[in-house]
């Protein structure tokens, strides 16, 4: 089952609701694998993140201007907080107390398994400085973004047998280069017993219909965005994906601009050509349990937080990877 069919129906063309009060039942969110925090817990299947004029505005003329989008990201639901007048505030600084309400990408899934995977090769928005627009470059450089136009920002695995889960959560993506960054998807889809290529295969068709979309999105630019993955864990439930892009705070649209984003269909290409390796590996050709366990103590070497943490049976382990964009 692929969690964003194209079944959900499109809400009604009208501005997102506003709500002037903050909510009190949210709680602070600490299931991220990626990003800043200020991400909060709310009920029934959502989050809160602090609004950005640009992400705001996404939001508001998705269903306008890119409904064809709608699938391959977070649901909006709202505002919650008081806007002011967001033309007189910085386009991608946060506005105090005010919150964009998404879906929780994970919420139903049982034990999700997460990557995320920061797109594109440009990661700074149109006010940055100048010394910030050559740290972002120096660090795409650095990492896989310059050549392949996406790098690994987080991963979260659940294994069932041992009920723990694999989490790397620290910056780790200058440690892989173009000729082992497959090795983070093998390691994505290893589940501490079989290399879960039937999984990876489910994740090849929706990526194929998203790098269509994006090929006829003449004049968005999706700088700093990310493209998250999640696969149920649990070998009791139903195999099941959802494939998202996420955090749009820097993400612009040019009406006089006649080109899609080429830099992040370059890396959804790219993330394309390395599920097929999975699709293509067999666990034979990955390596014993004991191989591929051992090269992820030598990731957690390698600035690496392993984080194995018991899985309580029976309850649903609602992991948000929903991020706040650098």
């Amino acid at each position: 089952e692929y969690m964003g069919e194209y079944s959900r129906p499109p809400p009604q063309k009208t501005p997102m609701r506003q709500t002037p009060t903050i909510s009190p039942e949210a709680s602070p969110y600490k299931h991220q694998v990626a990003g800043h925090g200020g991400i909060l817990k709310a009920a029934n299947g959502k989050i809160k993140k602090p609004a950005v004029p640009n992400e705001v505005d996404f939001y508001s003329n998705l269903f306008l201007r890119t409904p064809s989008l709608a699938p391959f990201v977070p649901e909006p639901h709202g505002i919650e907080g008081n806007l002011g007048d967001m033309d007189q505030k910085p386009r991608e600084k946060p506005i105090k107390q005010a919150y964009l309400v998404l879906e929780e990408i994970p919420y139903r899934f049982q034990h999700p398994c997460i990557l995320d995977l920061k797109m594109g090769i440009r990661h700074w928005g149109k006010g940055a400085s100048e010394q910030k627009k050559l740290r972002a470059m120096n660090k795409s450089k650095a990492s896989t973004s310059f050549a392949l136009g996406f790098r690994v920002s987080g991963i979260k695995v659940f294994h069932p047998k041992t009920r723990t889960f694999f989490e790397a959560r620290k910056e780790f993506s200058t440690k892989f280069d173009t000729s082992n960054i497959t090795d983070v998807f093998r390691v994505f889809f290893w589940n501490g017993e079989h290399l879960r290529t039937d999984v990876a295969r489910m994740f090849m068709q929706p990526l194929s219909d998203l790098i269509q979309v994006i090929a006829n999105l003449p004049g968005y630019r999706f700088y700093s965005s990310s493209l998250l993955l999640t696969y149920e864990g649990s070998l009791d439930a139903s195999p099941s994906i959802r494939l998202c892009l996420i955090d749009f705070a820097k993400t612009y649209f040019d009406q006089e601009c006649s080109t899609p984003d080429e830099d992040v269909l370059l890396g959804l290409k790219n993330i394309l050509s390395r599920l097929e390796d999975v699709v293509a590996d067999t666990d034979s050709e990955v390596g014993s349990i004991t191989e591929l366990e051992h090269s992820m103590h030598e990731f957690s070497d390698q600035d690496f937080c392993l984080q194995l943490a018991p899985a309580q049976s029976g309850v649903s382990s609602h992991t948000s990877a929903a991020s706040n964009a650098e």
